[in-house]
């Protein structure tokens, strides 16, 4: 959970606006389409030389977003959540990992809650210095 010193709209619109990813998701150098997105969308996120498809799964403006991730890293689901904060906006974040197979299932049990730490850390510091700049 954090606290963003911004409209919880400005925040939603950062997150949910797929030619903003860039901006806040590490790693990310590239969004297709970067067209307005609904439930059931799909988009192509770059990160480099690897990519990821991203299926949004909750998009309830101006409160909720949420993807599954169905190449990249299967069975990634990834889930923001906007609170009013007065003139900020509590965020809290969700990451669900559905293991495929055993020799995943053993990796993502040693790694799984390091990145998702490290992985909120950094979209909260990247909104942060988007939302005050």
């Amino acid at each position: 959970r954090a606290t963003l010193p911004a409209p919880f709209e400005r925040v939603f619109e950062l997150l949910s606006s797929p030619a903003l990813f860039p901006q806040w998701l590490a790693g990310c150098q590239s969004v297709e389409p970067p067209t307005a997105l609904r439930r059931g969308s799909r988009i192509r996120v770059g990160f480099g030389t690897r990519a990821a498809e991203f299926e949004i799964v909750e998009l309830t403006p101006p409160n909720n977003f949420g993807w599954i991730e169905r190449r990249g890293r299967p069975g990634n689901h990834t889930y923001f959540n906007l609170g009013f904060g007065g003139g900020s906006t509590n965020l809290t974040m969700k990451s669900v990992w559905e293991a495929r197979g055993w020799w995943a299932r053993l990796f993502g049990e040693l790694s799984r809650r390091k990145d998702a730490k490290r992985f909120f850390e950094g979209v909260v510091n990247n909104l942060r210095r988007i939302v005050t700049s």
